[in-house]
């Protein structure tokens, strides 16, 4: 996705096996073919693919028509040049990063009967195991997913992210000994909770005295930042100079500042596109309240993050969001039935400090409990992979 883009995890993964002495090569489609890139001590192999992977707003439902084409070609192409690398570096162990690349990693390693690692940063089949029309749907277009989960593998790694994975696994029928169902680490220095901060909104050029909202996530259809956006109305009439910061990149940017637009709160509204994460944690620190609203889980790396910050957080309860964001002790946890009373919701925890305060230390002793750092994680990481080969 580029520098600073897609979660961190992405690359903490493969960099736990670098971290642990081992060397790591990452065969991945590209632009360009025949070349090696030295990405912080991890080799990327790049072959020719010609298909951009990455999502276009407007373009959804012919991205989904040719989504099994895209599959089929990856499967055959990844395939192909996994065995190629693997075969001239004499690879001990293949790992299958993300849905897609599960079963690549399998039929790359059968040759030379290699053993193989899924790694998954987080899934969305729970959403296609719900009783309505919409949710079979979702789970045949999400067929990749169930491949992934159902590939043999010697270990499965999936992201605990709040969306059930454990769950969906079980129901899948991988045997409970091949999982591992893992929150991803928290680097724990970088997002200590401030000792002020009005201080740090000010250092970002925003009024230490007024209301400062935030959201983090890649911007896509799935995480609804348009009902953050819905809510400011009501907010900027109790508050006019709050504001609201959504922190992300993706292919709903137009679309979402366009609803600001129309809205009549574009004024009150910054995009900052992706940022590094040194960055987001000063929009964490500075920020009076945190809100994540999304269909599938609300739990993900920047709601942690948040937490640790001591950032109060707003969360729609979907998944296992519960887990972390308990309401009424670490955060403020709004059920679908009431999701329209988002921005009375919003006005009420901003005209109580006390409250906002006490939610959000309590949350920063949970997510030091909770979490494990970046360190601790990696090393589960490279434990994981190093216990399967032969």
């Amino acid at each position: 996705m580029g520098e600073f883009r897609g979660a961190p995890s992405f690359f903490l993964a493969p960099q736990a096996l670098t971290k642990a002495g081992h060397s790591v090569h990452i065969s991945m489609p590209g632009r360009v073919g025949a070349a090696v890139e030295d990405y912080h001590g991890i080799k990327l192999h790049r072959y020719r693919f010609g298909i951009d992977f990455m999502p276009v707003a407007d373009k959804r439902f012919l991205g989904h028509l040719l989504r099994p084409f895209r599959f089929a070609y990856y499967l055959l192409l990844g395939t192909l040049n996994g065995i190629i690398t693997a075969r001239r570096l004499g690879a001990d162990v293949v790992v299958g990063y993300g849905a897609f690349g599960a079963p690549v990693a399998f039929l790359t390693g059968r040759p030379f009967d290699t053993p193989n690692v899924t790694r998954l940063f987080g899934q969305s089949l729970s959403l296609g195991f719900r009783k309505s029309r919409r949710a079979k749907a979702r789970l045949i277009l999400n067929y990749a997913e169930v491949i992934a989960f159902l590939t043999p593998c010697s270990c499965l790694i999936v992201c605990n992210d709040g969306s059930e994975g454990s769950a969906v696994a079980a129901r899948l029928g991988v045997p409970s000994d091949r999982l591992r169902y893992w929150r991803n680490g928290i680097d724990k220095a970088l997002f200590r909770q401030p000792e002020s901060r009005s201080n740090v909104k000010k250092e970002l050029g925003y009024d230490p005295d007024s209301p400062l909202l935030l959201s983090v996530g890649r911007l896509d259809r799935e995480k609804h930042h348009e009902r953050l956006l819905g809510s400011l109305p009501q907010v900027t009439r109790e508050f006019p100079s709050a504001a609201a910061v959504i922190v992300g990149d993706g292919p709903e940017r137009a679309h979402l500042a366009a609803e600001a637009e129309r809205l009549g709160v574009a004024r009150s509204v910054k995009f900052t596109g992706a940022l590094p994460r040194e960055e987001v944690a000063r929009y964490l620190k500075a920020s009076d309240v945190f809100v994540t609203v999304s269909d599938r889980t609300n739990i993900a790396n920047p709601t942690e993050e948040a937490m640790m910050c001591g950032c109060c957080v707003v969360a729609l309860d979907t998944g296992e969001t519960s887990d972390a964001v308990r309401d009424g002790e670490t955060g403020v946890l709004i059920p679908y039935e009431v999701l329209g009373n988002l921005g009375e919701i919003l006005v009420d925890l901003l005209k109580n400090e006390p409250r906002r305060l006490e939610l959000g230390r309590r949350a920063a002793v949970l997510a030091d409990e909770l979490l494990p750092s970046v360190e601790e994680r990696q090393e589960m990481e490279a434990r994981a992979v190093e216990a399967v080969v032969k």
